[in-house]
């Protein structure tokens, strides 16, 4: 699992994820309002996020450097489909941890 979604190396975790079905991407440690800006190199993660990758990202809140009602939030304005934010937001995580 990458934690913090690789950064700064997000494309190259998405290559390895894309390429290693059991790698998974953590994205916490980021607050989600940076990760939706544009020119900050989380682009990506969204665009294939949103497809390819979507049964492979997890999202975590970053408490306490965050609460986590707040970074929930921000995570569901996140530029995905509505199943795909499902997925990110606990769905893969319970999957993955067979619950």
């Amino acid at each position: 699992m990458a934690v913090h979604g690789g950064w700064p190396w997000v494309l190259e975790m998405i290559a390895i994820s894309w390429k290693y079905p059991h790698v998974y991407i953590e994205v916490s440690g980021t607050m989600p309002k940076y990760i939706m800006t544009p020119s900050t190199g989380w682009e990506p993660l969204l665009v294939y996020g949103n497809g390819l990758l979507q049964d492979r990202v997890l999202w975590g809140s970053n408490w306490p450097m965050i609460e986590p009602k707040e970074s929930l939030g921000w995570a569901r304005k996140f530029p995905l489909k509505e199943e795909v934010k499902e997925k990110w937001l606990g769905g893969n995580a319970a999957r993955l941890l067979r619950l």
